[in-house]
């Protein structure tokens, strides 16, 4: 009677540890899935450009094409970014700036834009111009102004378009933000022209 129990204990104590090893590399593989799940890629299509980003960070994105014009929006609860790419024509960076900065001074709810040193920038894309705005910014619903920054940044991208990239953070917290945008700029993937 010992014998067979104590074959038994053996065998059973096998298959435990089989189920504990085949447990830990399905555990695995499945964490692996959720970590792929959480990751989105935009490629344009017609533009030397890829963006990926963190859905868990990143909570809510959208994306917009009209003939050679392409749009992509994500956004925080407190970062939002837009990035336009279109193509150059006799554009340069800084014009492409420029016209952006007319776009914010031209914005509904927005007043008095101005240049600001006060806001870090985030990290330099290589290629690109870029300014940042600081300005009061009124909200749906509310009756006073919350003051916001805005990096704009233009990039020359092949072939023979432009990115335009705006982000925009409320000023009071723009400093904590700043890691969140360079860690996605990292993610930020294109061929300059």
């Amino acid at each position: 009677m010992r014998i067979s129990s104590a074959k038994t204990l053996r065998t059973g104590s096998r298959f435990l540890l089989l189920a504990a090893v085949l447990f830990l590399v399905g555990a695995h593989a499945a964490g692996a899935r959720a970590q792929v799940d959480d990751v989105k890629i935009y490629t344009s299509e017609q533009y030397d450009f890829s963006l990926k980003w963190n859905t868990e960070v990143w909570r809510s994105y959208s994306t917009s094409s009209s003939g050679d014009q392409e749009s992509i929006w994500i956004s925080t609860d407190t970062v939002t970014v837009q990035i336009d790419l279109a193509p150059a024509k006799k554009q340069t960076a800084q014009s492409c700036v420029d016209d952006a900065v007319t776009g914010v001074q031209q914005t509904k709810g927005i007043l008095q834009p101005v240049e600001t040193k006060d806001l870090a920038a985030p990290d330099t894309l290589k290629g690109s111009k870029s300014i940042i705005l600081k300005y009061p910014k009124f909200l749906d619903g509310r009756t006073t102004t919350v003051n916001f920054g805005r990096y704009i940044a233009c990039v020359p991208v092949s072939p023979n378009g432009m990115a335009l990239i705006q982000v925009e953070i409320r000023a009071g917290i723009w400093g904590e933000e700043l890691e969140v945008v360079n860690d996605l700029f990292k993610e930020l993937d294109l061929t300059a022209a």
